[in-house]
């Protein structure tokens, strides 16, 4: 089908940081912005988008005048804001309410600052994109997606305009560049020759991407990463117009384009799946960055749930310091940062933000339950007790350590007095807790004993750890045994276990691509497994091993009653161009599911990004590894395996030797990009698919000083010839990480397996009270939830005193919520994920809400009482 019409759009794409740091790609912005309104001043037929709020602030701060022209365009119609992101995000590692807190904070940006909602999702340079992002967009406003990476442009098959459509069946009518968004670079100096070119590159895009779409209306991009408008696209598009025979071809913005591809929406495919995975090696790159997005992630919901809590007793909401520490959290989710992609200056700012927020994270804990436990009654005790705080918003028994400066030679027992189980350890004081829901119990340290100092650690050949629901076997490799005791069914093959219970690989990849040389280290048991623990709380053995690469020590931890084994491996890495797995050989086949942002997708044998957790799954048997911050999970059909980390140089020792083993494919992948180039079309990163690793080394360093524009060969060569100088990229030195095994009869209840990942990321919170008289009594939940819904967000709403509380069904057969304050609600309404569009008023039942959530929905709820 012949175009009838193209619609081009100008634009730039950045970048918060990743060659360069925040602060100096805010000098570029400022001054391709203030370009940018230049040429909109000049031509009265050109128009611009903008794609993420931190993109513009820099005008806004340094030019007030060229930011009120830029928002004049805008109400004239010539300025679009798309994508509603405050930094665009990766769409996989990002937890799924970091997600809607990046599109409702943007969106509000843009409002208030621009005067526009955006109407148009936009995803340009993110790496995947996740099975619920159409529910995402849909309820934050956005009925269009406009996106570019995550389909092969190779194969023709795959449509550029569709219907994507989420799990809970909300949809969006989308576009994918198929030929990336890089579109008409001015290469010369002479406007003259640059026309001559995007009329080649032009007409080469639109004969390759026609056979992509199924519509007669299609779109260009003009623009590319931090390139200023060029007065040859107002040449080029008038000389075009006035060429007979061409398609009709005008300045544009997307809504344009999706109010002219609407009309053929029915004709379009339906895609109900992923666009996952790409860029893999990034899962694993700079892994400490992912911990740390992940840990805060989880905290600062904490403390909107616990600050909410103190807010609806009257205590003072901290609105301005939640904000403001959720806006630094965004910026480490931006897709180059949370993927460890920038150079070790912007890296080092990431971590830095991350410290910062996470100082001010835990003050807003420690306040929050200090403001609680204000009117909490702690009376009659002889001393401190303690309050453990449960964060979650459904009840847990949990297993908590009280340090021995606290415990004092003392017993912990109940509000009532009844001891409670207890063990000794050589950190402090096991003891067993049963939380309520959102809630806070009392416990007593009575003046009694505490119970005797554990005995020394013992070392035997082989160590079995039960608890009566699994049994684990460890010998000096680690783990060589792994049974469900009520089945008897073994779950791994003890003679695939590595010692340390981890794989030491050679890699000559970039940070965004794993480059396996197939060499494998042999590493050795250093002695026999030590028995740590023993007790009636918890049961730890450790076992040691020796890499020529690394020396890895990993715990095994058995909590009675759990129903699963807690690992905690710690190495030194001493050697670069490395990648660690935590290796785990099964004995059973089964299926692939992931915990992405919102749901639980079935996979295929590969690399892929997860959430809290992934699990391999037959008809009888399973196992599910719950993490923290740990996304990278991989299968290959027999084995399951983490993503540890990734050390990553400029230049591996051997590199030309690995690159001449692949020069038949080097050679295939530049043919087929060359002959591209020289009609136009940018496909040059795509066309190397898996050979990737060759481009893009020089972000593995210290990078270069800050000079105005792109990255040049100057830069890169400086950085190629300093290739052995030490980088932070390397990831010498110590690491620590954590995940759990919870084996499985088969196919699991995934929402159970969410709440169970929730609480391994999510310890309770606990604080030391002395004595006073209050009105509340413990045990006590602090905001009453019933139903199998997951509930991630109980906050006020944004522009009210009324209280958003947001649930959805991780089960995928559909779920059930009752909320219940404590005081009668007057009113409850189901909204959009910004709250500000109503979809529907709910019904209460005796001041109560009781709603029901469709397969896969996420809702989002505000809730009124007598008072608001």
């Amino acid at each position: 089908m012949k175009f009838r019409a193209v619609h081009a759009i100008p634009h730039y794409h950045s970048d918060l940081e990743w060659w360069k740091t925040e602060g100096d790609y805010a000098k570029d912005l400022l001054a391709i912005d203030r370009e940018v309104v230049a040429m909109l001043a000049r031509h009265p037929e050109f128009t611009y988008v903008l794609d993420q709020a931190f993109s513009v602030q820099p005008l806004q701060r340094e030019d007030p005048e060229a930011f009120r022209r830029l928002r004049e365009f805008t109400a004239a119609g010539r300025v679009e804001a798309v994508g509603s992101w405050l930094a665009a995000p990766d769409h996989n590692l990002p937890t799924g309410e970091a997600l809607v807190r990046n599109l409702l904070y943007g969106k509000r940006w843009w409002r208030d600052h621009l005067g526009q909602y955006p109407r148009v999702g936009w995803g340009l340079d993110t790496f995947g994109h996740p099975p619920q992002l159409p529910q995402l967009l849909r309820k934050s406003g956005m009925p269009h997606y406009l996106f570019t990476r995550g389909l092969d442009p190779f194969d023709r098959r795959n449509p550029c305009a569709f219907v994507w459509e989420a799990p809970d069946g909300s949809a969006v009518l989308s576009f994918w560049l198929v030929a990336m968004y890089a579109g008409l670079p001015p290469l010369f100096k002479s406007r003259f020759w640059n026309v001559r070119y995007h009329f080649r590159e032009v007409r080469a895009r639109l004969a390759y991407e026609q056979p992509h779409n199924a519509a007669p209306v299609h779109l260009i991009p003009f623009g590319f990463d931090f390139l200023a408008p060029s007065e040859s696209w107002v040449d080029f598009v008038r000389r075009w117009r006035r060429t007979p025979g061409t398609t009709p071809l005008e300045f544009s913005l997307p809504s344009r384009f999706f109010a002219a591809l609407e009309p053929h929406r029915a004709e379009l495919p339906v895609r109900r799946a992923e666009m996952n995975p790409l860029h893999s090696g990034g899962y694993e790159s700079r892994h400490r960055i992912k911990q740390l997005a992940r840990d805060l992630e989880q905290r600062i919901l904490a403390w909107e749930r616990l600050a909410t809590a103190a807010w609806l007793s009257g205590a003072a909401y901290p609105a301005r310091e939640i904000g403001d520490a959720w806006r630094e959290l965004i910026k480490n989710d931006f897709h180059d940062t949370i993927n460890g992609t920038p150079i070790d200056p912007a890296m080092r700012e990431a971590f830095a933000r991350g410290a910062a927020a996470a100082k001010t994270i835990a003050a807003g804990l420690a306040g929050a339950m200090e403001t609680i436990a204000a009117r909490l009654d702690t009376s009659g005790a002889s001393r401190d007790c303690l309050l453990v705080f449960n964060p979650l918003t459904w009840p847990r028994s949990a297993t908590i350590s009280i340090p021995w400066e606290v415990a004092r030679d003392a017993t912990p027992v109940d509000s009532a007095g009844r001891p409670l189980p207890a063990q000794a350890t050589a950190d402090g004081l096991l003891t067993a807790v049963e939380l309520p829901a959102l809630g806070v119990v009392r416990l007593e340290l009575s003046a009694t004993p505490a119970p005797p100092t554990p005995p020394p650690s013992r070392r035997e050949p082989r160590f079995t750890l039960t608890d009566g629901l699994l049994r684990a076997d460890i010998d000096a490799r680690g783990l060589c045994g792994l049974a469900d005791v009520a089945t008897g069914r073994e779950l791994l093959r003890p003679g695939d276990v590595r010692p340390g219970g981890v794989r030491v690989l050679a890699d000559f990849g970039n940070l965004w691509t794993v480059a396996l040389t197939g060499e494998e280290e042999l590493g050795a048991p250093l002695g026999q497994p030590v028995l740590l623990e023993s007790g009636p709380l918890r049961s730890v053995v450790a076992v040691r091993a020796e890499y020529p690469a690394a020396t890895v020590e990993t715990r095994y931890a058995l909590l009675p009653g759990r129903g699963r084994l807690e690992v905690e491996t710690r190495l030194t890495l001493r050697r670069r161009d490395r990648r660690i797995l935590a290796w785990l050989p099964l004995a059973f086949s089964g299926e692939l599911v992931c915990e992405t942002p919102y749901h639980a997708t079935p996979r295929a044998p590969g690399h892929w990004p997860s959430q809290g957790w992934a699990g391999v799954f037959g008809a009888d048997a399973g196992l599910a590894v719950l993490n923290r911050g740990i996304p990278s999970t991989v299968f290959d059909g027999a084995s399951l395996a983490l993503g540890l980390l990734r050390s990553v140089s400029v230049g591996p020792r051997g590199f030309g030797k690995f690159v001449r083993r692949h020069w038949r494919q080097i050679l295939a992948a530049l043919g087929r990009t060359v002959r591209l180039g020289v009609l136009g079309i940018n496909l040059f990163e795509l066309a190397l698919g898996n050979l990737h690793w060759l481009i893009l080394r020089e972000y593995a360093s210290g990078g270069v000083p800050y000079r105005p524009g792109l990255i040049g060969p100057r830069d890169m060569l400086r950085v190629y010839r300093d290739y052995r100088r030490p980088a932070d990229a390397w990831d010498l030195g110590e690491h620590e990480f954590h995940y759990a095994l919870l084996p499985t009869r088969g196919r699991p209840a995934f929402d159970e397996l969410t709440r169970r990942a929730r609480e391994f990321a999510l310890p309770p919170l606990w604080r030391a009270e002395p004595p006073h008289a209050g009105d509340r009594q413990t045990p006590l939940s602090l905001w009453r939830l019933e139903g199998d819904a997951i509930c991630d967000v109980l906050k006020p709403a944004e522009d009210s005193p009324a209280i958003v509380l947001r649930a959805y069904d991780a089960s995928g057969r559909g779920a059930r919520l009752v909320v219940d304050p404590g005081v009668p609600l007057t009113g409850a309404h189901r909204v959009s994920l910004g709250e500000d569009e109503i979809y529907r008023e709910e019904p209460l039942v005796g001041g109560r809400l009781e709603a029901a959530l469709a397969p896969w929905e996420i809702a989002t709820f505000v809730l009124r009482r007598g008072t608001d």
